[in-house]
């Protein structure tokens, strides 16, 4: 066959069976990095008492995190899918064998950052993997809900995982939550290894690996440049990451504990109550496919400028109504946010997938994770700047003003591009 294979020539009928089978390695694998990345910076500040170092910890995580995943892209289309799967998990075991048997002997600094960068690496080798194997295990109709059914996934475990991984910690210390890493990124890889088979043939490797990591990108620039549709949501999908997106990371624990006067409970719980909101907009495309689309988000942008302007209007009106009922003002219209925001990234990756080559889609995966990661630290640090000059609400209500902005914007593009 000549050309490009699109998804629907590759699977005619869904195989469910290895789908589920990805979906629990995948659930296992991101528990254990999702425990780890949580608790060994918070195992780290427990036995130095430093911020600089803690925060120093969880940026060299980041790091390679967002430099890596384009290159995760790129493997996950010219090599075995299965045999990243499977190496990755093989790769965290030795890590934590290694990190169990210097913890009393290493400085605690240097295996911290050497196991948290470890973990990050793997996540943005693994992710792309995971990703790119749903057209090759799903048939075309059913791709919509096996996209939002990974997300969701990933979803559950950033919400599970800090749980998990505090209350092992705080129970019997970091020794216990090490294993059960150990132990998940075993299982993941023994599900693979021996219950996941699917047909997939890995485009083949001309030249050397920067070469083809250079080449291959632009190629996926190339084709972006041809689908309006796929390259206005990438941009859009970023903004709201970048605004939105950044301000509830920032401004959640900053707003809850600094603005209202509360302890960091409660921002923990504003934070679980925002993972459970992205958690259902994942779900809202698994239950309801043909429902969801990227054609419709300018809504789902719409939603995230909405609960932009409530959470200004409470935080403007605190003097009234009181931090209790600003509290659960916010954490409602954060949660909204977060369901719209995860509504629209899983209609972004299913367009993705239903819309690309099949040996693009890994490398347009790759391409959208960095962009989203890159303008993460970029929004990150100017909000972080904001909060120390600027009231609260008055950084909310600009962010609300330039999502709803971007959601006219991009209301107009659809339409304009008929989609």
């Amino acid at each position: 066959m000549k050309g490009r294979l699109h998804m629907k020539e590759m699977v005619e009928r869904s195989d469910r069976r290895t789908f589920s089978c990805i979906l629990a390695a995948q659930f296992c694998s991101l528990l254990g990095q999702e425990v780890l990345q949580f608790v060994l910076p918070l195992y780290l500040l427990d036995v130095t008492g430093s911020g600089a170092r803690f925060g120093l910890a969880i940026a060299c995580g980041f790091v390679p995190y967002t430099l890596l995943s384009p290159v995760g892209g790129v493997l996950a289309d010219r090599t075995r899918k299965r045999g990243i799967m499977v190496g990755v998990n093989a790769a965290l075991v030795a890590v934590l064998l290694a990190f169990l048997a210097l913890k009393d002997a290493g400085d605690p600094f240097v295996l911290v950052v050497f196991a948290t960068m470890a973990s990050f690496v793997a996540q943005a080798l693994y992710q792309p993997s995971i990703q790119s194997t749903v057209p090759f295990v799903l048939a075309p109709a059913d791709v919509p809900r096996g996209v939002a059914l990974v997300s969701q996934i990933g979803s559950l475990t950033t919400l599970g995982g800090p749980v998990v991984g505090a209350a092992v910690y705080g129970v019997a210390g970091l020794v216990p939550v090490v294993w059960i890493s150990l132990a998940a990124f075993a299982l993941s890889g023994a599900v693979v290894a021996l219950a996941v088979r699917f047909s997939c043939e890995p485009s083949p490797w001309d030249g050397g690996a920067v070469a083809m990591v250079r080449d291959d990108l632009a190629e996926a620039f190339r084709f972006l440049r041809g689908k309006p549709l796929l390259l206005g949501g990438m941009a859009t999908a970023t903004f709201v990451n970048v605004s939105a997106g950044a301000l509830i990371n920032v401004g959640t624990v900053y707003v809850v504990t600094i603005t209202l006067g509360f302890g960091a409970a409660y921002a923990s719980f504003a934070q679980m109550a925002m993972g459970a909101g992205s958690l259902v907009g994942h779900s809202l495309l698994v239950v309801g496919p043909r429902l969801f689309s990227l054609r419709k988000s300018s809504a789902y942008v719409g939603g995230v400028a909405a609960a932009m302007t409530v959470a200004a209007l409470a935080l403007c009106s605190m003097g009234s109504m009181g931090p209790a009922t600003v509290f659960l003002i916010l954490v409602a219209s954060y949660s909204f946010a977060t369901m719209s925001g995860g509504l629209m990234g899983s209609c972004m990756l299913a367009e993705l997938q239903s819309g690309a080559p099949v040996e693009l889609v890994g490398k347009l995966i790759a391409l959208f994770m960095t962009l989203v990661n890159c303008a993460t630290p970029f929004g990150q640090a100017v909000y972080g700047v904001l909060f120390d000059v600027l009231p609260a609400w008055v950084i909310a209500a600009a962010t609300a003003v330039e999502l709803a902005a971007v959601t006219v914007a991009w209301r107009c593009f659809l339409r304009r591009n008929h989609a």
